[in-house]
């Protein structure tokens, strides 16, 4: 059902039924219709329906005890669908389906008591596929894909959020980079990998933030940095090697702010 087509049969529809709506408006003249609804012992009951400033619906669905309850639909402010789906007393359920202004389909799949349950896609604004995952009850592993199809990226997820182990691929399949996330927040020992599989560089973190020694390398193995960082600031020592593995320069930080520091060049201070 088209926005404006659904404009019309909502306003035939109250008239049909005689009953009149509750109304809120953006404006104090009262002249910019904002919500229409029914009401039944204080609470809404009914049909509902919410308008953008221009007057295109921008929601329509149904209440019971003002619980929102059965199906409903979102709109864009072109006047296309956002997304459409059900619910049981104000919780998702069932299958839902998000859509871009053009109209083509983001994201689809199934809810359980509010829960993401079941298979999940995504795709881009052109239709393709960009990510899948598999679900129960809130908890499963999401695969996103590079442009040919490949893996790009594997996560752990809970309650919507990143939770556990996740892996990025280069297009070989190869792997890019480990990390641990904790509530979409970065926890643990995060690697970086070189594409032949040579380790680029090994962190901690903790609530997201660099928290303890970060050692990087470069291509030929050879270490390139050893620093210290505390709440996401370099705090500490911190060491650059060239990429013959002799020292070029020693630092000592304090809450992300340089205290001292000494250049090298073959094994001599040449600047302090």
């Amino acid at each position: 059902m088209t926005n404006s087509f659904l404009a019309v049969f909502i306003l035939l529809s109250l008239g049909a039924f005689g009953q009149k709506p509750d109304r809120t408006f953006y404006d104090t003249e009262q002249q910019q219709v904002k919500e229409e609804f029914f009401t039944k012992s204080r609470q809404k009951n009914g049909e509902y329906t919410k308008f953008h400033f221009d007057g295109m619906v921008t929601i329509h669905g149904t209440y019971e005890s003002d619980k929102k309850t059965g199906f409903w639909e979102y709109f864009h402010s072109n006047g296309r669908r956002s997304a459409m789906g059900n619910y049981l007393k104000d919780t998702l359920g069932g299958h839902w389906i998000y859509f871009f202004r053009n109209g083509k389909v983001s994201t689809e799949g199934n809810f359980v008591a509010g829960q993401k349950n079941g298979s999940w896609v995504v795709y881009n604004e052109r239709g393709i596929k960009t990510g899948e995952g598999m679900f129960d009850k809130g908890e499963g592993t999401f695969s996103e894909f590079y442009p040919d199809g490949t893996v790009e990226r594997v996560a752990m997820y809970n309650n919507g959020l990143k939770n556990g182990e996740s892996t990025v691929y280069f297009e070989d399949g190869s792997v890019k980079q480990t990390a641990w996330f904790s509530n979409n927040l970065l926890v643990d020992t995060m690697r970086v990998y070189y594409h032949e599989g040579q380790i680029q560089s090994e962190s901690i973190f903790n609530a997201g933030k660099l928290n303890g020694l970060l050692i990087s390398y470069y291509s030929n193995g050879v270490l390139k940095e050893r620093s210290n960082y505390k709440n996401g600031l370099a705090d500490g020592e911190s060491t650059l090697y060239d990429e013959k593995g002799q020292l070029e320069m020693e630092a000592m930080y304090q809450k992300g702010v340089l205290i001292s520091s000494k250049k090298y060049k073959d094994g001599v201070v040449i600047a302090y």
